[in-house]
């Protein structure tokens, strides 16, 4: 019986049927790509913020890591809807700086680069919740003091109107706005700018009044952005027919939760209905708890953070929005001290270059599935993939210590192939071509211990894009309904009068019978 199993694991091991062994002599990682399609990448981005509620005035730091010719490449813009202006009326502390006017010359940067703009709201004006004030209300120092800010009756009425008073406005501003979201974390009780709602209650805002919102020149309204992203307040918008044809995209943080977790739960649901979900705050601290440890940046620390953002790509999400652009754990430093002095001001920081690995080539690929002998997607070695017109992307994150032997299976005959890799706090975005003498489906690499890799393969009669995604639908195909896309590259169940669709390969608009 011991020779058995001993036989019956040794074949396991040559069909590639369990994981490599993190020290095995000589272990080669394959890597098959499919061309099975998933998701489409919309982008990448960050909160052009430095602190909390505090817009980046200097649109030089939008320069430095927006646009194609960046050494970032951001493509998403995130800002906050501020609850001190309605119109010409100023409410509470209003103060041009950091209201809606504060925003612009980075919105108009941005834009410039081909940026999305996402306008969140932290909290209403004051005047339509319930404690009067645009804090959530939690008093942090007397806690018998705190009283929950949500909307008034007269709030929910009036909503929609006051978004759409700042989506004109930034119109008239020269710096319109492409998506504009509900509310920031509404199931986070807090003592800054914040808004409370349940599930229910968000449905409720949107069922009842959210076609008050206009739609206006293209923008998009998103809902949920729960802190852990719970399905429950993407679910309430999906399930209702109502609310779902209101809402365009579903977004959540991932605070406390994996994104291969709840995120994952709601992208699966946001996909049948032909939605993008969006992953729209989340910061990654450096591990452990001590405070010297704030203060040292570590490799290991963004080796974690390229695990979130490829885990976030398998999870299925269209657009990834980190928290602070402008901050010592964000993309570039803010120059505040730290012991290690690795915060140095308005440069570009190791954590910047991480997220160029993902942000300067995935924007508008699709991602499709691989497999491998290396069973896990996630832990010490991650892998994903991408088609991006003539190009394959593979993205390979190794966490051990050691080197890995890659073999590189490929749908397409490859005839280049770019090496992209980052392997310390200093040696970051290196580029090396990849030896290919003749067309091959199959290449051989190395990637270094403690790794970020990015291969851009260029493919011999590569498929178009709408060859691309007509071929994850093969099957669906042979059926008598026909294959539905909007213009996003989603897959419909549902078309809605007026707009246009992609059926069969070819541009339709839905009339109503």
């Amino acid at each position: 019986m011991k020779k058995l199993r001993l036989c019956l694991f040794a074949l396991a091991c040559l069909l590639g049927l369990v994981p490599l062994a993190a020290d095995a002599a000589n272990a080669v990682v394959r890597i098959t790509v499919s061309t099975d399609s998933c998701q489409k990448v919309t982008g990448f981005g960050a909160a052009a913020m430095g602190t909390l509620m505090c817009p980046i005035t200097d649109d030089r730091l939008i320069d430095m890591a927006y646009g194609e010719d960046s050494p970032i490449g951001l493509n998403i813009l995130r800002m906050e809807v501020s609850p001190n202006t309605i119109g010409d009326v100023k409410y509470e502390y209003w103060d041009p700086i950091y209201d809606w006017k504060g925003y612009v010359k980075a919105v108009k940067m941005a834009r410039s680069k081909g940026a999305i703009i996402l306008g969140t709201p932290w909290s209403p004006p004051a005047v339509y919740k319930t404690n009067n004030s645009s804090s959530g209300g939690k008093n942090d120092d007397d806690p018998s003091q705190s009283v929950q800010g949500k909307l008034t009756a007269d709030g929910y009425k009036k909503f929609f109107t006051w978004l759409n008073t700042f989506v004109v406005y930034m119109k008239n501003q020269g710096a319109p706005v492409d998506v504009v979201a509900i509310q920031n974390e509404p199931d986070f009780w807090v003592s800054y700018s914040g808004c409370l709602y349940t599930p229910d209650e968000m449905h409720d805002l949107v069922a009842n009044y959210g076609s008050r919102f206009s739609k206006a020149n293209g923008v998009r309204l998103l809902g949920g952005e729960s802190f852990c992203f719970n399905p429950e307040y993407t679910d309430k918008l999906l399930d209702d027919e109502k609310t779902r044809n209101l809402i365009d995209i579903i977004g959540g943080h991932i605070y406390g939760s994996k994104p291969l977790g709840n995120m994952k739960t709601a992208c699966d649901k946001a996909t049948l209905y032909g939605k993008e979900t969006w992953m729209t705050e989340h910061t990654v601290d450096p591990l452990g708890d001590e405070q010297k440890i704030y203060d040292v940046p570590r490799w290991q620390d963004e080796l974690v953070f390229a695990e979130e953002l490829n885990e976030s790509m398998l999870a299925g999400i269209s657009g990834y929005i980190y928290w602070y652009l402008y901050q010592r754990f964000g993309m570039i430093g803010d120059g505040e001290s730290v012991p290690s002095g690795g915060n140095k001001k308005d440069e570009i920081l190791p954590r910047g270059y991480v997220m160029s690995h993902f942000a300067k080539h995935l924007p508008g690929a699709w991602r499709v599935k691989t497999t491998s002998n290396y069973l896990s997607d996630t832990g010490s070695f991650e892998r994903s993939a991408y088609m991006k017109g003539d190009s394959l992307i593979i993205i390979a994150i190794n966490m051990l210590a050691k080197d890995i032997d890659l073999k590189l299976q490929t749908p397409y005959e490859v005839t280049s192939c770019k090496h992209i890799s980052s392997t310390s706090l200093t040696s970051l975005c290196n580029v090396t071509d990849v030896p290919v003498a003749e067309p091959t489906r199959e290449l051989k690499v190395t990637i270094s211990g403690q790794s970020v890799n990015t291969f851009i393969m260029k493919m011999k009669d590569a498929p178009t894009s709408a060859q691309q995604v007509q071929a994850s639908d093969a099957a669906a195909s042979k059926s008598t309904s026909p294959v539905v896309y909007n213009l996003h590259g989603q897959r419909v169940t549902q078309m809605q009068t007026g707009q246009i669709y992609i059926v069969d390969g070819k541009k339709v608009v839905a009339r109503q019978e």
